[in-house]
Parts: structure tokens; sequence; C-alpha cells
């Protein structure tokens, strides 16, 4: 692998992570009511926290699911139009669908944390 595709992998990573962050940072802000009325009566830290983390395992694992199914489809089709030896391992796909579910569990964790660790007083106040 030559090192300007390793560069447009790592490039394609830190997209990745930054639109997770992203995402997962305004549906953060966005369900902020949500979390306002769970703390109001008497959500603990560790239930939304729990919440917030299902949601972002269950969009990473989806996203992952698209990604190794385009992945997969993508390096047939040029191995089909282009005649050359592609091969995709299974190892090749455990990783790619490892990675990537890290990235976006990790990514999820953050806004998770800081809406968990929320008092329910200032919950009530956040605007």
């Amino acid at each position: 692998m030559s090192r300007r595709s390793r560069g447009k992998g790592n490039d394609s990573r830190r997209t990745a992570a930054r639109s997770i962050t992203a995402w997962t940072a305004h549906e953060d802000a966005r369900s902020v009511l949500t979390v306002r009325l769970q703390l109001a009566i008497g959500a603990r830290g560790k239930d939304i926290l729990l919440q917030f983390l299902l949601e972002a395992i269950i969009i990473s694992v989806i996203g992952c699911l698209i990604g190794v199914a385009l992945g997969v489809g993508g390096a047939l089709t040029v191995k089909e139009f282009s005649g050359m030896a592609i091969v995709v391992t299974a190892s090749s796909i455990v990783m790619a669908f490892a990675v990537a579910a890290a990235v976006g569990i990790f990514f999820g964790w953050y806004p998770a944390r800081k809406a968990a660790a929320m008092k329910p007083i200032d919950a009530l106040r956040y605007q």
C-alpha cells in the first residue's frame, strides 16, 4: 500500500469521526428537552448514558454494514470492469467493521457522557 493511499484512508477516517461527533453533538443539543424531562422525573445519569450509547451503537453498526456492503460491492465492480486482481478477505471486512464501529461508539460516548453528567437543575435551566 502506498503512502499516498494510506493518507487518504486516514483522511476518510478523520472525516468520519468528525461527522459522527458533529452528528452526535447535534443530537445531544436537540434532545436536551428529552434529557431535561428524564432528569426531572428521576432518571439517573446511567440511564441517559445507556440511551445515548445504544443509539450510537445502533447507528454505527448500521453504518458499518452499509459501508462494508458498498466497499465489497465497489471492489467487485472495479474487479469486473478493470480486470484487476482484487481480493476481499474476511479479515479485511472484520477489521473495517471493527474500526468503523469503534470510531462510531467512541465519538458517540462523549456527548452521552456530557448529557448523563447534567444535574437536574442545570438540565432544566439549559437553553
